[in-house]
């Protein structure tokens, strides 16, 4: 446990799974493993791991518990598994955002709402990984789904406002790319091409000087 408060997951992995090799039946030692693998990232086994960790505790909830005066720690054991169990979705999306990888993120966090549609924190968690997959305006989308479930909630808005600034700055590195190329075409002596070109890139400041006039310009349908 405490390799694992400190952050060293494969110490606590390794010595988790050398208990095991003496108690093969705790339900504790078998959740802890499976907690473990889960914050190692290796989920396809935690999921294994924690569904026998619930199976092995629930099966020993029914017999006579060891703390008579207090709770019942099988019936914890097995709420635990179940709880990261229904999480799992959720935790890998957490872990691909901290990898970097976006777009598993998003897809993980996606897969997250389907079993919980009304939990505004994976919304904001999709915006969050859709915004850096460069895909602002689905993120918009799913930011503002968060702000509806839970309005009062200023990170939210807040998140809404730099994903907003993030959409008008792609929108102009994309006018600036446009306007390089017709600046290339006008030097090859291409005009006409380079013309239009430059008329892409101006309808293109045009619409983001039209949105950063009236911000409410930033939503989903934008």
């Amino acid at each position: 446990l405490e390799a694992m408060k400190g952050n060293k997951l494969e110490e606590a992995e390794k010595m988790i799974s050398q208990s095991l090799e003496i108690n093969p039946s705790s339900p504790e030692t078998i959740y802890y493993y499976g907690a473990a693998l889960v914050y190692s990232g290796k989920f396809d086994k935690a999921t294994e791991v924690l569904q026998r960790a619930f199976k092995v505790a629930e099966m020993m909830a029914t017999t006579p518990s060891p703390n008579p005066s207090g709770p019942n720690p099988y019936e914890t054991v097995a709420q635990g598994a179940k709880r990261l169990l229904d999480q799992m979705p959720s935790l890998r999306g957490e872990y691909a955002l901290r990898q970097k990888n976006y777009d598993l993120a998003a897809k993980e966090y996606a897969d997250a709402i389907k079993s919980n549609p009304n939990n505004p924190e994976y919304h904001a968690n999709l915006a969050i990984a859709l915004t850096n997959a460069g895909k602002p305006d689905e993120a918009l989308a799913a930011v503002e789904k968060a702000i509806q479930l839970k309005p009062a909630e200023k990170s939210y808005t807040d998140l809404k406002t730099k994903i907003a600034a993030r959409k008008e700055n792609l929108a102009i590195e994309k006018a600036q790319a446009i306007m390089i190329e017709g600046n290339k075409l006008l030097d090859g002596g291409n005009a006409a091409e380079a013309l239009k070109k430059f008329e892409e890139a101006k309808s293109m400041i045009s619409a983001i000087q039209q949105h950063f006039r009236h911000p409410a310009a930033y939503s989903p349908q934008s």
